[in-house]
């Protein structure tokens, strides 16, 4: 489910997929991490919030 929101609406901020999917923001994190320690995802800072990173699925995490 995390993978296809973040195919559907990338790049997004964590905060705002958290928010849509209804998932506790710490639970997500980790759920990000795991994903990004596959190469499934990317993770960018976000310019215009250096405190956030925004989340873009990579070829291999792409949902068809």
């Amino acid at each position: 489910r995390v993978l296809l929101e973040i195919s559907k609406h990338a790049p997004c901020q964590a905060n705002a997929l958290a928010d849509r999917l209804r998932l506790d923001r710490s639970f997500l994190s980790r759920i990000l991490k795991r994903l990004a320690g596959k190469a499934l995802i990317s993770r960018t800072p976000d310019p215009a919030d250096s405190r956030a990173s925004r989340g873009r699925s990579r070829e291999r995490g792409q949902y068809t």
